[in-house]
């Protein structure tokens, strides 16, 4: 049991000390780096234009996550303009109906009114002629 126990101790010591020296080298990079290293970095960076792609990325993000109220509202929009188009074609609809419905009923109260006049017309308390002619000749 022991010998685990100090197996066990042994590796967390190993994993401490890779850590502490993983840590040491990173931290130690700026510094032990050459000068001109650093330089063609910097130029390398420069030549494919780093800051612009990075912009170029983010703006692009920005306009996405920003993009889904618009297109929120684009898409509202066009439903309210679809409804409305609808609401439209049927009050056309209705109005067409209605045009017809008054020809109708136009020329209704036309031949209503012709035919009561010539019912009007007729004289019930008078003799017909045509028996007038018919009573003098006997």
């Amino acid at each position: 049991m022991s010998f685990l126990l100090h197996t066990h101790l042994d590796f967390a010591n190993q994993s401490d000390a890779a850590a502490a020296t993983a840590f040491y080298i990173l931290s130690q990079i700026p510094q032990s780096l050459p000068h001109r290293l650093s330089s063609k970095i910097s130029q390398q960076l420069t030549a494919i234009d780093y800051i612009h792609s990075n912009s170029t990325r983010i703006s692009a993000s920005v306009r996405k996550v920003l993009g889904f109220p618009g297109e929120s509202l684009r898409v509202s929009l066009q439903r309210s303009v679809e409804q409305l188009d609808s609401r439209r074609d049927e009050t056309l609809r209705v109005r067409k109906e209605s045009d017809v419905a008054l020809k109708y009923f136009g020329n209704l109260v036309r031949e209503s009114d012709r035919q009561r006049r010539i019912v009007e017309a007729v004289d019930l308390d008078g003799h017909p002629t045509g028996m007038a002619a018919l009573n003098s000749s006997r």
